[in-house]
């Protein structure tokens, strides 16, 4: 499965809240549900990629 983060671009959603929901929520499924093997979040730029990585360290 792929999710890109969603509302942060055109609608302005912050993305450093949408990172940590999104690796929070990710993992919490992952853990919950062993039939998924790999979920990937889709970034689009460095920027993303990198505001993304800090929310995984969080975790």
């Amino acid at each position: 499965m792929a999710f890109p983060s969603i509302s942060t671009g055109a609608y302005g959603f912050p993305m450093n809240r949408a990172a940590r929901i999104a690796v929070r929520e990710t993992k919490d499924f992952l853990e919950r549900n062993r039939s998924v093997e790999q979920m990937t979040l889709v970034c689009f730029g460095a920027s993303a990629l990198e505001i993304h990585q800090a929310a995984l360290r969080e975790v």
